[in-house]
């Protein structure tokens, strides 16, 4: 959200109204309540009555919210009260770049995938610490790579829900944008546009979740916390399958399928419908019909991934932890984010009923 004067005025409004004590949760609040006004599904009467309920219109819909069970739910008034739950220490994993520093050399650096590349908000070329020393840096030296390894992700430093993100392939003598065919100067054009980006090793999902969807990685959501007292705590989990309409990526928000997972395992599934703001449950893959059941390949290990990450970095209260599970067996950290969207928490019921939830009912009372 550009901070127009109308937009910080709107921001000291809502701040103020709903008693939000910190910037950047009354930013958050009022950047979800500007989005259901500027995105208008519903009529701006309801809108405005979800807002005065301490409810972006957009959540009130998704998750089924009535005047009779609201309270019984944690609002996305409450959610972003909270905010920035991670303080100042929020850069640390919020900037893709800095979250390899500080993990590298740790028991965890082995989750992170390979860096190769960074491209400045300058447009300089920078050589990343998994980068071999035969690489030029230069995108000369990119396209090298991209020969060798076949597959590059490049990805905004800093950015969340695939925004940004593109899959360049080398096949048979052809490159590929995001599955679409080019030519080498195309490409070179691309790269050299590029401001701010990373470029990395790009993963492929374990069989168990390429089944479902052979073109996005498929993405294992687990939510950590930190209690008052600096006890860890595990907070929620949900797995992500992309689909024919969310294409390279499998964000809930983007027609992917997002399916709860309770102890590693996971039945049934949800969609959004974009049109009505509403969730669909579904118990098949919309693509191909598979049955959306199974356990999550390497569970415990994704556990001790999260946990271990969380030790490393104590300062940090809550990361909603994206994982790969790869063709190769490994977990593989995708990024990590210090604000997860309030529905995909709440699809299957309020997160205040369920033992995670006695991270945010602990601050909310504190």
């Amino acid at each position: 959200m550009h901070n127009s004067i109308v937009k910080k005025l709107y921001h000291w409004f809502v701040s103020n109204f709903y008693g939000i004590k910190s910037f950047r949760g009354g930013w958050a609040l009022t950047h979800f309540y500007y989005l259901d006004y500027k995105e208008h599904i519903g009529s701006y009467v309801n809108i405005a009555k979800a807002h005065l309920k301490g409810w972006s219109y957009s959540d009130w819909s998704i998750l089924g919210v009535t005047n009779d069970t609201q309270k019984a739910y944690l609002s996305t008034r409450d959610y972003c009260s909270l905010h920035p739950l991670n303080g100042i220490y929020s850069s640390w994993i919020d900037d893709k770049l800095s979250l390899k520093y500080i993990l590298n050399g740790t028991i965890a650096s082995k989750y992170m995938p390979d860096y190769y590349y960074e491209i400045t908000s300058t447009g300089r070329i920078v050589g990343l610490m998994d980068l071999d020393d035969k690489y030029d840096i230069s995108i000369d030296g990119i396209i090298s790579l991209l020969h060798k390894k076949t597959k590059l992700a490049f990805k905004l430093e800093k950015a969340s829900l695939g925004i940004g993100f593109f899959k360049v392939e080398y096949i048979d003598g052809n490159y590929y944008l995001n599955g679409e065919l080019i030519d080498l100067k195309t490409l070179r054009n691309h790269i050299y546009s590029l401001r701010g980006y990373l470029i990395t090793e790009f993963l492929l999902p374990h069989p168990a979740i390429a089944k479902y969807c052979t073109k996005s990685v498929g993405c294992l959501r687990y939510l950590i916390g930190r209690k008052l007292n600096g006890d860890i705590i595990d907070i929620y989990s949900f797995m992500r399958f992309g689909t024919k309409k969310s294409k390279f990526v499998e964000n809930y928000n983007s027609g992917g399928v997002l399916s709860i997972v309770h102890d590693g395992h996971f039945s049934g599934g949800n969609i959004l419908d974009c049109n009505s703001l509403s969730n669909i449950k579904i118990s098949a893959h919309p693509d191909n019909g598979l049955p959306l059941e199974g356990n999550i390949p390497y569970w415990e290990e994704v556990k001790k991934a999260a946990h271990s990450i969380a030790a490393i970095m104590p300062q940090l209260t809550y990361l909603g932890i994206d994982f790969c599970i790869t063709n190769e067996n490994k977990v593989k950290i995708i990024e990590i984010n210090s604000l997860s969207s309030l529905d995909s928490i709440q699809l299957d019921k309020s997160i205040l009923e369920i033992p995670g939830g006695y991270f945010f009912k602990e601050r909310l009372t504190q």
